[in-house]
């Protein structure tokens, strides 16, 4: 995808960060340690290639992967439904997840 986009000013503004996103009780307590799961995202080639680089450091090649899914709307419920091991947001600022049963201390950039 990079390869279709040319910049042609840096604006200085609008900088955001990846935030990985895991349910309260989850064992997970890194980004490294969803490697190989299941990440669901509506920014999935950011967080494709953020995991994708944790993948090459550990050597998971094929079906040892960290799975990444696009969800859209309410990622945020994506663990309490089974759908996901952790979740991948791009957030303007760190805040907050509106569900008390995530924490948001795995952050990425």
């Amino acid at each position: 995808m990079q390869n279709h986009v040319e910049e042609v000013l840096r604006l200085s503004f609008g900088k955001c960060a990846l935030q990985v996103q895991v349910p309260e009780n989850s064992p997970y307590k890194s980004a490294a340690d969803l490697a190989g799961k299941r990440v669901v995202t509506s920014f999935e080639v950011l967080a494709g290639q953020y995991f994708g680089k944790i993948d090459d450091q550990l050597n998971l090649v094929g079906e040892d992967r960290t799975k990444i899914e696009y969800v859209g709307g309410s990622v945020e419920a994506a663990c309490s439904l089974g759908l996901a091991d952790g979740i991948g947001l791009y957030l303007s600022s760190f805040r907050p997840c509106m569900y008390p049963e995530v924490h948001h201390d795995l952050v990425c950039s």
